[in-house]
Order: C-alpha cells, then structure tokens, then sequence
C-alpha cells in the first residue's frame, strides 16, 4: 500500500513537474511575444514620430515658402505703388517740362522777332548811313543792259556832295563801258558843278534818281530808258522817270540827275 502511495505520489509528483516546465515554456514564449509587440510598437511609435517631424519639417519648409512669396508679393506691390508714384511725378515733370518749352518757344520767337526787327532796323539804318555804290556785279549787269542801246546822249546833274558825285561816277562809268555818250548839260544860270575830265555838270537841288525825257521822243528812247530803269531798281535804287512835254526841252538828250539819298524805309528798301 505505501508502495503503492509512494508510486502514486511519485506519479503526481513527475506530472506536476511535466507541467511545471510546460508552463515555463508557455510563459517564455509569452514574454517573447509580449516582447516583440513591444519592440514592435516602440519601432512603429519611433516610425510615426519621425513621419510627423519630417511633415513639420515640411509644413515649415512650406510656410517660409508662403511667407517668402508673401513677402515678395508685398515688395513687388510696394514696387508698383513707388513705379507708379514715380511714373505720375515724371508726367508731371514731363507736363512742366512741355509747358515750358512751349513758354520758351513763344519767348524764343518773340526774341527772334525782336531781332528780325532790330536786323531790319539796323539795315536801314546802314543803309541811310552808308554811301550809294554799284559793285563790279551789278555793273557789269547794267552795262550788258545798256550796250543795247549805244550812243545814246545823255547829260547830268548832281547835287554838291560827295556821296552823290562818287555814285555818279558809278553810273557815268556803266554808260561809258555800254557806249552812251555824254553831253554838256544845258546852261543852269552859272551853277555847275567842277569834274575834271568831264562833261559840263549842273547842280541840282534833288533827292534820289531822276530821269528826263521829252514826250516827244519816248519812243526812240524808249528802250534805252527801259533798260536803265531795270538795271537800276535790280541793283535796288529807286528812279523817278518824268515825262517832259515842253517843246524847248532837249529832245535828243536823256537827262539823268543824281540827288540826295533817299530814306530807304520810305520807298520799299529802294535807295
């Protein structure tokens, strides 16, 4: 009976140890697998957190490109609004800049009509200051003119002055180039005028350029006549032509006189 007790127990004793270590080996595989969940969680927790940083990181990354752009926009605006402050300060500049070249345009050609007068004015006054003269131009002109007409007779007056008596020569020298011929004037009561080398010379009390003529013989002079007046007013001197319908008047003679000048502003520019 203890025997058989004794095996018994011995029995029970191995089972309960046979389920002992079942029990250890349970209990290791499930501390492993506890184990490796945690492992595995610890991995997936570092997975996510480190997913999350690189999103900020991102979402950052991000929101500096925004507000970049934001500060870009904002300085591309502040940019417009100085362009366009700048753009309406150069029209206004450009508008006083027009309005005052248009000022000084009018002030410009009042200035050059001032100096248009003053020339006018200056010229005149050369001219009623400086002496009647024919150039070598405008004598040669007068003498292909007059050559026309050669021998034609002619006589002169002149009155006492120099300028008048040196412009005299001017002319006498023409006619004698083109072949007119001088003559003695008609008696004038003693006064006459003393020229060496030259036909007698009346004095005159004249202005300006006169000639002469009989009615009677305009036609036979005509020409002649024609073409000292034009070689005359073309060298820019004004001549009065008298018309003399008087039958003791020289027929056959064209008289010229030569007075004192004329004021140029009287008569069109004309000496």
């Amino acid at each position: 009976m203890l025997a058989k007790a004794r095996a018994m127990v011995i029995t029970i004793w191995n089972s309960i140890d046979s389920l002992r270590q079942v029990n250890f080996w349970a209990q290791s595989m499930l501390a492993l697998l506890i184990l490796f969940t945690f492992i595995a969680t610890l991995i997936a927790i570092a997975a996510t957190e480190r997913k999350e940083r690189l999103q900020r990181v991102k979402d950052r990354e991000h929101e500096e490109i925004l507000e970049t752009t934001r500060l870009k926009a904002r300085e591309l605006e502040a940019s417009a609004e100085d362009a366009r402050t700048e753009q309406m300060r150069l029209g206004k500049m450009l508008g006083e800049t027009e309005l005052r070249v248009e000022q000084l345009r009018e002030k410009n050609l009042d200035t050059e009509a001032k100096l248009e007068q003053e020339r006018i004015r200056r010229i005149n006054l050369e001219q009623r200051m400086s002496p009647r003269r024919l150039d070598l131009n405008q004598k040669a002109r007068l003498v292909d003119g007059l050559r026309l007409h050669i021998g034609t007779k002619y006589d002169v007056s002149v009155v006492n002055s120099m300028e008048a008596i040196t412009f005299l020569s001017d002319i006498e020298s023409v006619l004698d180039e083109a072949g007119w011929v001088q003559v003695d004037a008609g008696s004038s009561a003693g006064l006459v005028v003393n020229r060496p080398g030259r036909k007698q010379t009346n004095l005159a009390v004249a202005e300006g350029i006169r000639v002469e003529v009989a009615d009677s013989i305009t036609d036979k002079f005509g020409h002649a006549l024609n073409s000292l007046l034009k070689g005359l007013n073309d060298a820019g001197f004004h001549v009065h032509v008298a018309i003399i319908r008087n039958p003791k008047f020289d027929t056959e003679v064209v008289h010229l006189t030569i007075g004192d000048k004329i004021d140029p502003a009287e008569h069109g520019g004309f000496r």
